[in-house]
């Protein structure tokens, strides 16, 4: 049976949460973690907000695509022909 693999930024988001629950502040697990005491702050806050749903998510959806869905298919095809 194949485990379901979690992106590293819930992960992350996770063990930001346990640490908070363990009774860690903001700021030692930001340090613990490499990241800003805000950024977990906003963890914590999304998670009293959505729960597990709000973590599993990344709030980043990403930049509009730069090429037309005709150029995104033909890039496709050449790259698949082996062509550059």
């Amino acid at each position: 049976m194949r485990r379901r693999q979690l992106n590293s930024a819930v992960h992350r988001r996770r063990n930001a949460l346990l640490l908070l629950d363990d009774g860690w502040t903001a700021e030692r697990v930001a340090e613990a973690l490499f990241i800003e005491a805000e950024t977990v702050r906003e963890h914590r806050r999304l998670h009293a907000a959505e729960g597990r749903a709000g973590i599993g998510r990344l709030a980043c959806a990403g930049h509009a695509p730069v090429l037309t869905a005709e150029q995104g298919t033909m890039l496709r095809r050449s790259r698949r022909r082996g062509s550059t």
